[in-house]
């Protein structure tokens, strides 16, 4: 929590209005502090496994989600003036998430009102690592006319550097 607050205060003194984390590098029981220290910043909050526990815990409600992510599903939240604006859940399980990994079945994107946000208000869409690399006739059909109302893409991953190209060349397309 403390780096994660020090990267915050960082970026916060650079005028960064948007931060995204690495998938698994923020855990749901330090949301709270991390939603305290992302104020005046929209901060995709990598991702975590949504488990029994963090269910128990209600820091999705606490933090203003309606709606709960279902159980085994890894989701990203999208923090924004000291709340949750949006979960979005992973479509693709990578390699090694296969098996117990609940793969979501809806994807929508994130209208954002912050003062985080350049010019006030945006439509943001958050592709999860795979779901952005792995554009199938399932992307199209979950996703397709819904991409075409973001301003702009976050992408949070874990990968390594020597997949940078392939990152690239999926922004390109």
């Amino acid at each position: 929590l403390r780096k994660i607050q020090c990267i915050l205060d960082a970026c916060r003194k650079w005028g960064v209005r948007l931060v995204v984390f690495p998938e698994y590098s923020i855990p749901y029981d330090i949301l709270g502090p991390v939603s305290d220290a992302a104020r005046g910043m929209v901060v995709v909050a990598g991702t975590h496994l949504v488990e029994r526990d963090a269910l128990k815990s209600e820091i999705y409600q606490n933090l203003g989600v309606l709606e709960p992510p279902a159980r085994g599903t890894a989701v990203a939240p999208i923090l924004a003036d000291g709340r949750i604006v949006g979960l979005v859940g992973k479509m693709n399980p990578a390699k090694l998430e296969t098996g117990w990994l609940v793969p979501v079945e809806q994807w929508a994107p994130v209208s954002i009102s912050s003062e985080g946000v350049p010019g006030g208000t945006a439509v943001m869409g958050t592709l999860i690592c795979l779901d952005f690399l792995k554009q199938d006739e399932r992307f199209h059909k979950m996703i397709g006319e819904q991409l075409q109302q973001c301003r702009f893409l976050t992408v949070p991953s874990l990968t390594p550097h020597y997949t940078t190209s392939e990152f690239a060349g999926k922004c390109d397309e």
